[in-house]
């Protein structure tokens, strides 16, 4: 069990009226759509009779009453190939913005699931997109940096992106109504994080300094004990040894 202390949470909520604002945006382009197909103005040409729809493409080309096989005209095959065409982009021109505002309601809706937590090691929750989900465990080592992103999306939908840079790539988090007071702090604990490693360099540094100074000392009374060295010498080298420890 994970005895991190949270130290702060990440305050993600979407605003509600982007739901209704997509909504109606949904239901008009909707309404459009199907005023594609609905043809509203009837007329007759060379033995045809042709429907219009109100954007004024072509919607159906029907021959009329004859004894004898229509001949089509270049023109005519040409108005009809013009008309369809016309047709299916008017389709697409609706069909995209309803496909694309369905996924972004889905976006929205997955990040009331995400979930961000500054921990004492670092920051931890996870990321729902609409079509994955990800784990984050970020340690303090790893962060490179973190800030409040000025988005489009955040404007639509309440609150900031807040953006997480780290060894393994980069982190954006939208709706977060603290984002500021999140970076804040997330930077005011990296500060100690990176203190805390470099005093404890140090300490290791001057540890490891005054080992290798107590091991001379041992090699120096051995020395001596061998007879290879003086006890002035012995006492002289040992005085510089410890003044260095």
């Amino acid at each position: 069990m994970s005895t991190e202390n949270i130290l702060c949470k990440a305050d993600i909520r979407v605003n509600k009226k982007i739901y209704t604002i997509f909504a109606v945006l949904m239901a008009i382009f909707l309404i459009l759509l199907i005023l594609v197909f609905i043809p509203v103005e009837k007329y007759s040409s060379r033995n045809l009779s042709y429907t219009k729809n109100i954007f004024g493409s072509t919607l159906t080309r029907i021959e009329l009453a004859s004894s004898y096989p229509l001949a089509y005209h270049g023109d005519d095959l040409f108005e009809t190939i013009i008309s369809f065409s016309a047709v299916t982009v008017e389709a697409l021109l609706f069909i995209i913005p309803i496909i694309l505002g369905i996924l972004f309601i889905i976006k929205v809706d997955k990040t009331k699931q995400c979930s961000l937590s500054l921990t004492s090691n670092g920051i931890n929750g996870q990321k729902k997109d609409v079509f994955s989900k990800k784990l984050l465990d970020i340690p303090f080592e790893n962060i490179t940096s973190i800030m409040v992103i000025d988005s489009l999306i955040g404007k639509l939908c309440g609150g900031k992106t807040l953006g997480i840079s780290s060894a393994t790539g980069t982190v954006k988090m939208i709706c977060v109504q603290n984002a500021q007071e999140f970076v804040d702090m997330t930077l005011a604990e990296l500060k100690k994080y990176k203190e805390s490693v470099s005093n404890n360099s140090t300490q290791q540094a001057v540890v490891n300094e005054a080992s290798d100074e107590a091991d001379k000392l041992m090699k120096l009374k051995n020395l001596l004990e061998q007879g290879l060295i003086s006890q002035e010498e012995f006492e002289q080298k040992r005085k510089e040894l410890i003044s260095r420890m």
